[in-house]
């Protein structure tokens, strides 16, 4: 089957928005603040395309957000509140949307670098932010963190409850 010109403009339009324009990079969408209502993700990304409960902790549930055809947004509500928001990126630039990403979540305060590239922790420990080898940038609460973990070390079979 014989592509059509719609189809050509397209994907031409789409080719060139990546090129010239960087439309995948981080900085092209407005972030999300953490520790806020759902209702601030919906009102800067419209309506989540799906909500999966949590694995480990049960009141909590990601929502995820096609914000783009270059962008997706999962953020987890967790108390009521935003803790955790994971940025899928179509055609990242590494280096740009980590800054970026360290920027906004910084709020003027530094970051330890546990793992250049890849691991960062907030120096008032409020938050961390991770990379991922995919085109993923990560950032959620300390108190997430801590929560998650005492959630593993007290199910059932985990090494730590055995210790």
């Amino acid at each position: 089957m014989r592509p059509t010109s719609t189809r050509l403009f397209a994907r031409a339009f789409h080719w060139a928005a990546r090129a010239f324009l960087r439309m995948g990079r981080l900085e092209k969408i407005e972030l999300l603040p953490l520790r806020v209502p759902l209702e601030a993700a919906i009102g800067l990304y419209e309506r989540p395309i799906s909500e999966t409960p949590d694995a480990l902790l049960k009141d909590a549930t990601y929502y995820e957000f096609q914000v783009s055809p270059w962008h997706a947004v999962k953020a987890l509500v967790w108390r009521g509140q935003v803790h955790a928001v994971s940025y899928y990126l179509a055609d990242p630039s590494p280096a740009r949307d980590l800054r970026a990403a360290l920027t906004f979540y910084g709020e003027a305060k530094q970051w330890k670098t546990l793992e250049a590239g890849y691991h960062y922790d907030r120096d008032d420990g409020d938050r961390v932010l991770h990379v991922s080898v995919l085109p993923t940038i990560s950032v959620e609460t300390k108190a997430l963190v801590e929560a998650r973990w005492h959630t593993r070390a007290e199910s059932p079979g985990s090494p730590t409850r055995e210790a």
